[in-house]
């Protein structure tokens, strides 16, 4: 096998022992985001033991921030469960690319040179930072340790477009992605709550907010989740709970506004409360920690306290309103309550009577908690339906307004290493397509095995003690400073995040059923629906082409308003004109009708303006032109008194162009002036004023053809005696209508008009 060297796109994968693909052709980005590539190569597989052969990347992007990692493999013990086989590139335990080592950054100009960690395929990610239009050039070079001598693999030319100004897509959609601080003791060696515990939750929770999380669970208690029954996780409760001897709870929330604070530090919108009551069921209390009499804290309810238990029910009524307040400290922070993750139908009751006994307690604070069954669907605010449950609460008549995935989904988007990539970075699509407006997942950074039966090294075991498919548990690493390595899957998740953000900024500008048109084709998309690499990046990249063109329209825009305001000249005030009709198209194409009367009203109070201070027979075109326009739009939206008035005012400016110049083209315009009022007077049963209007735009058609004999004055001669013949015999004038009639054939005949002929033997007949 001889070295070999591929440039791919950022959908690709890289086993080490392949296929590997697709390639990268262009790309696409906007000015606050980055573009990313992914470069595969391979050694050849028999070296002679003297001579250490090397890969070099050179990566050259002018005017760009480069940052080159390594996918490292990782064992993928589960690649999938049985009978859940569509999507996945592995179907047996292997190895894959995951976590991203650092190898090298600059400015514009990157090379690296590395060794072979394996046989076959090794994959390198590279991010790219734009500050405009550029062209990317890869090179890959097979180097020879020995005398240092590069032998070319080849050149790939990437061309890279930063078409999109910020994006500015509305708060939302919401991502929950739950982190885990307890799991960072044992991952990072640090005591809980230590400063070295605060460096690595705060560098945590930025590195989920740069995934595009928009909040996560802040444990003010234990959340009483993926836990074995009878069996407790490290404690890293942020509340300090006291109780007095006389049953009065006083709560310490000093760490838990210092966790609150990170959030807000990283950037993040919401905030989750642990569950009130255990998973699978709400049995139990979750587990919570109280110190009395000035000891240390205990164990005060857990498993051993039953959801009814009156005692920690009534501790609920004390913590809920303090929660409430302190939650209210943080304003950016949209609070939501977990109840119980996921109770089955058996525990209906017992779910229901918690709701009903803490709606007090709980205030305004809303629910959120995990759902598959629509039985539950009034006792909570805001349901997360698994996308494999979607179809039974359509079936009840609820489009669920928040998903989630996780182990056990079959034949859907999810986050597994072994599954394709533009599997992982469909969710954004569905996402959108359905209407959802939050989605939620459990594992940011879960290093424990299955049920938290003792913590694991996620780079030796990816399937929590070989419980769930791999990757399922964590997007990130422990890595070095306390900081957490990112994945590839980290990367497919946040552009998926990203395009749902895109995709929500293009409706917006374009309208929801242009956006999803240009995305679907037609397709029904739902949560079993997926696009192949190329066919998702395709129209992705057709919908950012169709923004690019609104925005330089916008821009063009912005700037013709802002000549005019400084000089508003006739020549200003026509750019106006100019970006102002390729705005209105735009809004005419999805039918924003107001929107486009707005834009042509804008016109024609310029030009009017610039009329009456300049005169002159070009503003005076302009000014007819203008009202012609809104004459029509209102037209079609039947709006006869408001189009009689435009059309009427038009009609006097073209009678004082053809009176001062009367040429063809003045003579012409006036016909096509008269004719208009004589249609909107036809609309409005005013056949009296229609005669009227057609015979002078009739008697101006003599005179052109007479003066200026041709087929089209002709044409335009008999199409004026059709409509005046049906106004007069609406008036009851029918000989008068047919001799105007007979007329109008005879001039069509000779034509060679068969659409004209046929439309004045229909009013013959």
């Amino acid at each position: 096998m001889t070295a070999q060297f591929t440039v791919l796109s950022p959908l690709a994968h890289v086993p080490p022992g392949g296929p590997v693909g697709p390639e990268v052709e262009a790309l696409m980005t906007w000015s606050d985001e980055p573009a990313r590539f992914l470069v595969a190569w391979r050694l050849p597989e028999t070296r002679n033991s003297r001579v250490e052969q090397r890969f070099r990347l050179a990566v050259e992007a002018p005017g760009c921030d480069i940052e080159v990692t390594r996918a490292e493999l990782v064992p993928v013990q589960i690649p999938h469960f049985e009978g859940n086989t569509t999507g996945f590139i592995a179907d047996a335990p292997t190895l894959l690319p995951d976590p991203l080592l650092p190898v090298d950054d600059g400015h514009a100009h990157v090379e690296v040179t590395l060794a072979a960690t394996h046989l076959g395929w090794h994959c390198l990610h590279v991010v790219l930072h734009p500050a405009g239009d550029t062209t990317v050039r890869v090179t890959g070079s097979l180097v020879d340790e020995w005398d240092g001598t590069p032998s070319p693999l080849g050149v790939r030319e990437i061309p890279l477009l930063r078409v999109l100004p910020t994006l500015t897509a509305p708060d939302g959609p919401w991502f929950s992605q739950w982190l885990h601080p307890d799991c960072l003791l044992h991952a990072y060696d640090v005591t809980p709550f230590s400063e070295e515990h605060w460096n690595t939750i705060a560098a945590h929770l930025r590195c989920a907010a740069a995934m595009g999380v928009t909040g996560t669970i802040a444990p003010l208690w234990a959340p009483a989740l993926d836990t074995a029954e009878g069996t407790y996780r490290p404690d890293v409760q942020l509340l300090r709970i006291s109780c007095s001897p006389s049953g009065e709870y006083t709560f310490d929330a000093d760490r838990a506004r210092r966790f609150l604070g990170l959030m807000v530090a990283a950037g993040m919108r919401h905030v989750e409360t642990p569950p009130l009551f255990t998973q699978w069921g709400a049995r139990c209390a979750p587990p919570i920690r109280v110190a009395r009499d000035g000891a240390d804290p205990e164990l005060r309810f857990g498993w051993h306290t039953p959801a009814d238990d009156e005692t920690y029910l009534a501790f609920l009524d004390q913590l809920l309103p303090f929660v409430r307040g302190l939650l209210a400290e943080f304003p950016t922070l949209t609070p939501f309550v977990h109840i119980s993750d996921e109770p089955d139908p058996a525990t209906a009751e017992r779910f229901g009577e918690a709701r009903r006994r803490l709606r007090e307690a709980l205030g305004d604070l809303p629910t959120l908690d995990a759902l598959s069954e629509p039985a539950f669907r009034d006792l909570v605010d805001e349901p997360v339906v698994a996308t494999d449950a979607v179809p039974r609460w359509r079936d009840a008549g609820v489009e669920p307004n928040w998903v989630y995935h996780c182990v056990i989904q079959a034949d859907l988007a999810n986050r597994f290493i072994a599954m394709d990539p533009s599997r992982i970075r469909m969710i954004g699509l569905q996402l959108f397509t359905t209407g959802a407006n939050g989605f939620l997942h459990w594992g940011f950074d879960f290093y424990f095995r299955a049920l938290s039966r003792g913590p694991l090294d996620p780079w030796r075991d990816t399937s929590a003690g070989g419980c769930f498919p791999s990757g399922d548990a964590f997007v990130v690493y422990p890595g070095p400073g306390l900081e957490p390595i990112r994945s590839l899957r980290w990367w497919q998740i946040r552009d998926a995040f990203r395009d749902w953000a895109l995709f929500t900024h293009a409706t917006e500008l374009l309208g929801r059923e242009h956006v999803v048109a240009t995305l679907t084709r037609g397709q029904p998309m739902d949560h079993t629906t997926f696009l192949d690499a190329a066919t998702y990046e395709e129209r992705r990249n057709t919908l950012i082409d169709r923004l690019t063109m609104e925005g330089r329209i916008a821009e063009d825009l912005l700037l013709s308003r802002a000549l005019v305001a400084a000089e508003p000249t006739l020549e200003n005030v026509r750019r106006l004109s100019t970006a102002l009709h390729q705005v209105a198209q735009l809004a005419i194409a999805q039918e924003r009708w107001d929107e486009v009367e707005a834009y042509y009203l804008e016109f024609l109070t310029h030009i009017r303006a610039v009329e009456a201070r300049e005169g002159g027979l070009e503003a005076k075109q302009g000014l007819a032109i203008a009202l012609d326009e809104l004459a029509d739009l209102a037209m079609l939206r039947e709006d006869w008194e408001k189009a009689h008035g435009y059309y009427t005012e038009s009609l006097e400016i073209q009678r004082g162009i053809a009176l001062a110049q009367p040429g063809f083209d003045a003579l012409h315009d006036l016909q096509i002036a008269l004719d208009n009022v004589g249609d909107v007077a036809a609309e409005r049963a005013d056949w009296a004023s229609a005669v009227a209007h057609y015979a002078e735009s009739a008697a101006i058609a003599r005179r052109i053809v007479a003066e200026h004999p041709g087929e089209q004055p002709r044409v335009d001669l008999a199409v004026g005696l059709r409509n005046l013949s049906h106004a007069t015999a609406e008036l009851g004038m029918i000989d008068e209508a047919r001799r105007l009639a007979l007329e109008a054939r005879d001039l069509a005949a000779p034509l060679n008009r068969p659409d004209l002929l046929a439309w004045i033997e229909e009013l013959l007949a």
